[in-house]
């Protein structure tokens, strides 16, 4: 049975007194993964990693460092939390933008505005289904590229395919794809056809038996199409 932790002890051991989860958890007799998963429940902000000193076996609070208000960017330039501010909330930079001006990754730059206390906008970014059919299915477009399009993760637009109940397309090669327009079937298996064969309850063997072709060319049309 999992130990209760309160938040207030949690916000206390973590937030103020800067122990480790791991220390947090040796005291609670528990695994470092239940005190993140309380962190997570909580809503407890994070702290950047390396944030909490260690002299020995004695923590030391971040405060009594006198660590400086400020980063560094892959160039060596001085990045300043006003600096960071601006960007983000008065010129509307995403983080990805922001990190690959400073040579850093996404989650650096989210790190130490968490650090800083400088609010993150956290907007839901919902992809049209037509708009992202168009994209995935007719464009060829990969994922990595509709996610970079709309400055979201990548995880995220997979999991909003999921939702809308797309399946992964063939990966045809630009010679394959060609081939596939100059294939008789092109003029036959169009997708009014295809969607009127499903309508009526055709599996996609039984469409390839009635038009006689492959299962594999009946696929790669549906695909295709984005049926």
């Amino acid at each position: 049975m999992e130990t209760e932790i309160s938040r207030e002890n949690l916000e206390k051991f973590y937030s103020q007194e800067n122990k480790s989860i791991i220390a947090i958890a040796n005291l609670f007799d528990v695994s470092s993964s239940v005190i993140s998963r309380k962190l997570h429940i909580y809503r407890i902000p994070r702290r950047v990693k390396g944030r909490c000193k260690r002299d020995g076996s004695k923590l030391l609070n971040t405060e009594s460092l006198n660590e400086p208000d400020y980063r560094f960017d892959k160039y060596g330039n001085r990045i300043t939390k006003e600096d960071l501010h601006n960007m983000y909330h008065v010129e509307h930079k995403s983080l990805r933008t922001i990190g690959q001006k400073f040579g850093k990754s996404r989650q650096t730059i989210l790190d130490w505005m968490r650090y800083w206390g400088i609010p993150s906008i956290r907007t839901r970014v919902n992809i049209p289904y037509d708009t992202l059919q168009q994209y995935y299915y007719q464009d060829r477009k990969s994922i990595k590229n509709i996610a970079e399009l709309y400055d979201i993760p990548q995880y995220k637009l997979k999991t909003m395919m999921t939702k809308y109940g797309f399946e992964h397309r063939d990966r045809l090669s630009p010679y394959m794809l060609a081939n596939l327009n100059r294939s008789p079937f092109s003029k036959i298996l169009t997708k009014e056809v295809l969607m009127d064969c499903r309508s009526k309850g055709m599996s996609w063997k039984k469409i390839a038996n009635k038009y006689k072709a492959s299962y594999k060319t009946v696929v790669r049309f549906k695909n295709f199409y984005g049926i």
